[in-house]
């Protein structure tokens, strides 16, 4: 497998590239759906979403001007935030941003009480050296009206925020930080904590070592703790910092030979435990902590054709509530690269654990023989189900992948419903989903839209923003 390119640098690169023939629609159950949206205005992409009793809140981009740059592709997108009431749907507002870049883009959004807060960043390659920007700002929920923000900038630093997440009237911002990051091998991990309220700085942590590339995918937080996982050079690493000082509290790092470094993408927290989703030598790994002291529970590791460094599966999602925890991806059948390809042999894969143990509760791995299957979009637990989002071909004749929606019985693992668009879906990677409150979950994916016609590619393939609740209660308020 070829050096695994910047994080930061993949999340630009998650190309445009969309073709295939429509799919028959496939609605398996009693599809709870509640309602959905559509952007139409050409090419719009969610890249984050959140969602509250309230509020349904989702951050991404969308294309304002064909601006050539050096990365081949078009630039001229802005960063884009809705807001929508999570029961009925209604779009409450919409807030753009443009920070004079050629690039603006956000990668996460958090709700804390009547508070939108959207994170990400801004390039513009003939004004800032092409150092990115990190940007924090805060809305109202109920009008829209900008609270605060917060940007880092430095002609000589990268800045790039990647995940957040908020607890307690706090926002726990986390990402990269350094001279040669974004385009570079050398980033430092950095997290800050703010105010919801007033957007004040409590705490800011940098954490690096010289010569060691830290890359940050994703972040949890309870009452005492925030927990930041991602990687430290060719180890898997996550850190629990304390959340009144972001003082180190407990570190693992997790030894990979394989040839290429493993990474946390995601960590979880619940009731006193922590959990980490991770690709370690190549294969999936499942680690559960003690939360207050770091002390290592359980591991628990999967490969779909057995243990091989140069075939990689990974648990991309997670979820942990009720004493389960849920973790959705993919397995492979082949070596990245050998693949007809990329990504080509991955089957999507989720499976089922106790929390107390860590004993296999249930396992769905299925996939087309021609195309690529994950499920990495999100998990959310909610109301006895373990609700995944990712994208699939699996028995579609054409070989195309679809945005894909499937409930399990968490329990048991058997289908409650699922929920195929028949539209072509984002070919390399469904975006975040999911978030769920009281009982309905929200996702957002991108699917095969449409653009003015006359545009060469890969300005003329369309992308539309879709968005769809479901209710987990039976149709209650």
């Amino acid at each position: 497998m070829s050096a695994r390119p910047s994080h930061a640098r993949q999340a630009f690169e998650r190309s445009l590239a969309l073709s295939g023939a429509q799919a028959q629609r496939l609605d398996t159950g009693s599809v709870p759906t509640r309602w959905q949206f559509e952007s139409t205005e050409g090419y719009e992409i969610g890249d984050a979403i959140a969602m509250s009793d309230r509020w349904v809140a989702v951050g991404g981009r969308y294309l304002t001007a064909l601006v050539p740059c050096q990365w081949g592709v078009s630039c001229g997108n802005d960063a884009r935030l809705r807001v929508f009431d999570s029961l009925t749907g209604q779009s409450k507002w919409t807030a753009d941003f443009d920070l004079n870049g050629t690039f603006d883009s956000y990668l996460a959004v958090a709700i804390e009480g009547d508070v939108v807060l959207a994170t990400g960043y801004s390039i513009n390659q003939f004004r800032t050296n092409n150092r990115p920007v990190w940007v924090v700002n805060a809305y109202s929920a109920q009008s829209g009206t900008l609270l605060w923000r917060e940007t880092l900038a430095d002609p000589q630093t990268d800045f790039f925020p990647q995940a957040m997440t908020v607890r307690g009237g706090r926002a726990y911002v986390t990402g990269v930080a350094g001279a040669e990051c974004y385009y570079g091998a050398w980033c430092e991990q950095l997290t800050r904590a703010y105010d919801v309220a007033t957007g004040q700085v409590l705490w800011s942590v940098r954490t690096g070592v010289a010569g060691v590339d830290y890359e940050t995918l994703s972040v949890a937080a309870d009452d005492e703790h925030v927990y930041i996982a991602g990687n430290a050079g060719p180890n898997s690493e996550v850190r629990s910092l304390d959340a009144r000082n972001g003082s180190l509290r407990w570190l693992d790092q997790i030894p990979d030979n394989s040839p290429s470094p493993g990474f946390v993408f995601k960590v979880v927290a619940d009731d006193h435990r922590v959990a980490i989703g991770a690709v370690v030598n190549g294969d999936w790994l499942l680690r559960v902590y003690q939360a207050e002291t770091g002390r290592v529970l359980w591991t628990s590791t999967w490969a779909l054709t057995g243990a091989d460094q140069t075939i990689y599966d990974a648990p991309v999602v997670l979820d942990m509530r009720d004493g389960v925890l849920v973790a959705g991806g993919y397995g492979s059948h082949l070596p990245f690269g050998s693949e007809p390809y990329p990504k080509a042999s991955r089957d999507w894969a989720v499976r089922a654990y106790a929390v107390a143990d860590g004993r296999l509760l249930w396992s769905d791995v299925r996939g087309s023989p021609t195309d690529t299957d994950e499920a990495n979009g999100g998990v959310v637990i909610a109301q006895g189900k373990a609700v995944v989002l990712g994208f699939g071909a699996f028995d579609d004749v054409t070989g195309n992948t679809h945005t894909l929606v499937r409930a399990y019985e968490l329990l048991t693992g058997a289908l409650a419903w699922e929920q195929l668009e028949p539209r072509y879906g984002f070919a390399f990677g469904v975006s975040t989903t999911l978030a769920g409150a009281n009982g309905r979950v929200a996702a957002v994916s991108y699917v095969q839209g449409s653009r003015p016609a006359g545009l060469p590619p890969p300005d003329s393939y369309g992308v539309d923003m879709l968005l769809r609740t479901y209710d987990l209660r039976g149709g209650r308020r």
